[in-house]
């Protein structure tokens, strides 16, 4: 086992077992039981801030109704996104990516998953990349979509920021050929049950890192240490620890 490397403990949408998910709270749990870095969702409001939450409709994790693309930040800092988790996190408020930012330390990995179905999403990639260059995340940040043209938009306008794709259904033979040039991506982001040898063999074959979702028991985090995959996704970031422990990687 010392041949093998440790992955990034990546808190899913932060320590959302523990704390409601994509909220500061969660966020800054998941630096507290041991997460490298936290995963977490961004759309673009009404006002053209990038805000943190997993879904466009305000109604599955807040008090509110509506869309998050048609609420204006200030709107949305009145919602409650804390009493849907427990009443103990009543009045939690929905964070902006630079709030996110501010929050963690300098040592904390981020990827950020941008959530649009658009086929022109110019204005997603545009806020994203002013607040990479503001706060110098070059180094410890990667954007991932399931959206391809995300990927696309964000290479022509800042290529030197990591890109990882999202999929939920097996790669096509050709997959890795297409995309390196047309995306230049650095990573995959499979669904744990798509993560083997194979999948393993074909990213190395085209230099992509390979960073698995969502993965919550000890013996699938086992499996893919083994496998020798780049990041673990997981929402319980003090499991993920926990293994790493027994297994000497700490």
């Amino acid at each position: 086992m010392s041949n093998i490397k440790r992955p990034m403990n990546l808190a899913h949408r932060g320590a959302r077992k523990v704390a409601p998910e994509n909220t500061l709270a969660a966020f800054a749990l998941a630096n507290t039981l041991g997460a490298d870095g936290i995963e977490l969702d961004a759309f673009l409001c009404a006002s053209g801030e990038l805000v943190v939450t997993h879904d466009d409709d305000l109604s599955i994790w807040s008090n509110g109704s509506g869309q998050i693309s048609n609420t204006p930040l200030t709107v949305l800092k009145e919602l409650d996104f804390g009493s849907h988790f427990s009443s103990s996190f009543k009045g939690e408020k929905i964070p902006t990516f630079q709030e996110v930012v501010d929050l963690l330390p300098n040592s904390m990995f981020i990827n950020v998953e941008i959530k649009t179905l658009s086929l022109r999403p110019t204005m997603e990639v545009k806020a994203i990349v002013e607040l990479v260059k503001k706060n110098n995340l070059f180094s410890r940040i990667l954007i991932s979509s399931f959206n391809p043209l995300v990927l696309y938009h964000l290479k022509k306008l800042a290529p030197n920021i990591a890109k990882g794709l999202l999929f939920e259904s097996r790669l096509p033979i050709h997959f890795g050929k297409i995309n390196a040039a047309l995306l230049k991506l650095q990573a995959l982001h499979p669904p744990a049950r798509l993560t083997n040898e194979k999948l393993m063999l074909l990213a190395r074959k085209n230099g992509y890192q390979v960073n698995t979702w969502t993965v919550n028991e000890p013996d699938e985090m086992h499996r893919l240490i083994d496998l020798g995959v780049n990041s673990i996704i997981t929402d319980y970031p003090d499991r993920l620890k926990q293994v790493f422990i027994e297994r000497n990687l700490l």
